[in-house]
Parts: C-alpha cells; sequence; structure tokens
C-alpha cells in the first residue's frame, strides 16, 4: 500500500515529517494547533509537495484561492466566534475540540505575525 508523507513547516523551516497511511487527505482532516503555543497567521494545506523555494516564498504573504493544488487556507487572525473561515473551500474548521466555546478555546488575536 502507497504511503505518503506530510511535512510540517514553520517560517519557511521544517519542524518534522511523518508518513501517513495510503487514504483520501484534504482540508477537512486538518487538526490545528493540538498542544500548539504561540501564535499563527495562517495554516495552509497543499495536495502536493512544495519545494523549500515555493514555501520561502510565499510564507510572507497572503495565498490567493486559486493557487494550483491549495486545498485549505485559514487566516487565524480573520475570525469570531467558534467558526474558521477556510478561504479556499468549504472545510471551515472551528476553534477548540467542538463547535460549542468552552474555556479550553482558543483566543482570536489580533497581532498575529503579520502576512
Amino acid at each position: 500500500t502507497p504511503s505518503r508523507t506530510a511535512t510540517v513547516y514553520l517560517d519557511g523551516v521544517p519542524l518534522g515529517n511523518a508518513t501517513l497511511p495510503s487514504a483520501t487527505y484534504g482540508a477537512s482532516n486538518v487538526i490545528i494547533g493540538n498542544g500548539l503555543r504561540g501564535k499563527l497567521a495562517e495554516v495552509r494545506v497543499w495536495s502536493a509537495a512544495r519545494s523549500a523555494t515555493d514555501i520561502a516564498s510565499s510564507r510572507t504573504r497572503r495565498i490567493t484561492a486559486s493557487a494550483a493544488t491549495l486545498v485549505g487556507a485559514w487566516p487565524l487572525s480573520d475570525g469570531t466566534g467558534q467558526t474558521l473561515d477556510n478561504a479556499v473551500g468549504s472545510s471551515s474548521g472551528f476553534l477548540g475540540n467542538s463547535t460549542s466555546a468552552d474555556s479550553a478555546d482558543p483566543a482570536w488575536s489580533s497581532d498575529a505575525p503579520p502576512l
């Protein structure tokens, strides 16, 4: 069974990678920030591998929804309430572990790193 490798980058630097079992992955399979401490401006998911040059050239600017192979982009400073809007498609997310507000939810931040 073929497998896929996913690499997580932070500020253009790879943090690590994992081999994923063969399956269909997309924006609806993403969990952002489980245990993360810090501030994020945007999270992006691509359906194809990107080069280090591609990542470095686009990491400090907003991506257009029509970018090839982009399946999810969540601007994390552009929201209110529980919903994380996906700028690319219909796979919106939510803060915390459920669609209901609770004390474990992260707070929206207006001073996230600039893009």
